[in-house]
């Protein structure tokens, strides 16, 4: 207990002192985005790719929706805010061990998972060899139409989420006239919706994929579709509310999150399925120019909305809506779901490959032969 209190009163007098230690530690946690593509894509194949990311990805969220009430009851302790930074530094720490502990780069490099596990992954995921100059194609990258739409499409709901997150409490509190309790719980409603679905959307691309329903870009544009029109249209029926139908609004809310989560299946997988050997420099760079929004959208609503009234507060909605749908149309338009040419020398795959449409043999008993393809497009 003595080393608990020394470390709290360390941390209490850094984050008093510094206040870049906090910068330091956002600074820090952006490591997990590319952390996060390159691992993914060498662990999920693509028929199980939407619930797999969807899933982890609902982390995020569910987590926003959880810490609000959390961190309202450690601020309520002797410790006061301070609290806040041991508990979620502690889970952090904890976290990190099982981490560690269980995670690889590639399934064979994993000691603990069968040989058919090993030999299923190893045979679905792309196998990429390195450049053996070590060059990245940085004029390719910039030059591609779907790098850009995987971008735009970025762009466009970081710019959504950010306003959520910062502005929408506001308008709940100045324009719906909800209390500070009831406002904080019904601001974490939308996140819950939204991780409701991404699991919904995960499990159904799969499921379109598996039985061959449909191809993977068309199941890719689907699902973006689906989470940048749908919460386009919802988010101008709530310009038509106001505070006398306060409830209608905090559900149309909700549903725009839900609906947004299609991304998830959708154009925010785009790094792992156009570049594989490149996701991860391709979403942290993508993810840096999206979080500029964090800056800009409280900054734009502030603007629009000098006197905080309901028709103010609709222009907030109206842009959001409009960045919504021009990202969604980009994406439908220019997105693909092929490996393009700069980003591999040699592939590997093991696949049942008909039509081009990553259906994968779980039986692992009639597998094909390997495909070696040099400076081509694969079609899927």
């Amino acid at each position: 207990m003595a080393r608990l209190i020394g470390i709290a009163q360390v941390g209490e007098f850094f984050s008093e002192s510094f206040s870049g230690v906090i910068f330091l530690g956002r600074y820090l946690q952006a490591s997990w985005f590319p952390g996060f593509y390159q691992l993914w894509a060498a662990w999920a194949p693509p028929n199980e790719r939407g619930l797999l990311i969807g899933f982890a990805y609902a982390g995020l969220h569910v987590g926003s929706a959880i810490t609000m009430p959390i961190t309202g009851a450690l601020c309520q302790t002797s410790l006061g805010w301070s609290l806040v930074f041991y508990f979620y530094g502690a889970i952090s720490f904890v976290y990190c061990i099982i981490w560690f502990m269980f995670v690889y780069d590639e399934p064979k490099l994993h000691p603990r998972i069968s040989m058919e596990e090993k030999t299923y992954l190893e045979s679905t995921c792309p196998v990429i060899t390195k450049n053996k100059e070590g060059k990245i194609p940085i004029k390719s990258i910039l030059t591609s139409l779907p790098v850009w739409a995987f971008v735009i499409v970025n762009i466009g709901i970081d710019w959504n989420l950010y306003t959520f997150l910062t502005s929408v409490p506001t308008y709940m509190r100045e324009v719906l006239h909800f209390d500070f309790q009831r406002n904080a719980l019904l601001s974490s409603l939308p996140y819950i919706g939204m991780w409701i679905g991404q699991l919904i959307f995960g499990w159904i691309s799969d499921i379109l994929l598996a039985r061959r329903i449909l191809t993977l870009s068309v199941v890719r544009k689907l699902m973006n579709s689906i989470g940048m029109f749908g919460p386009a249209l919802l988010m101008i029926l709530i310009t038509l509310f106001d505070c006398h139908n306060k409830y209608a609004v905090v559900v149309l809310l909700t549903f725009g999150l839900f609906f947004s989560s299609g991304v998830f299946s959708g154009g925010m997988l785009s790094p792992i399925e156009i570049t594989p050997k490149y996701s991860g420099l391709l979403f942290s760079a993508s993810n840096s120019l999206g979080a500029l929004t964090g800056f800009l959208s409280p900054v734009v609503a502030n603007a629009l909305t000098p006197d905080k009234t309901y028709e103010q507060w609709r222009y907030v909605f109206y842009l959001g809506s409009i960045i919504f749908f021009i990202a969604g149309l980009f994406f439908l338009i220019f997105s693909s779901s092929n490996i393009q040419s700069w980003a591999i020398e040699i592939i590997d795959y093991d696949v049942d490959n008909d039509d081009h449409d990553y259906h994968y043999d779980h039986s692992l008993s009639n597998k094909t032969s390997s495909h070696q393809i040099n400076k081509e497009n694969i079609e899927i």
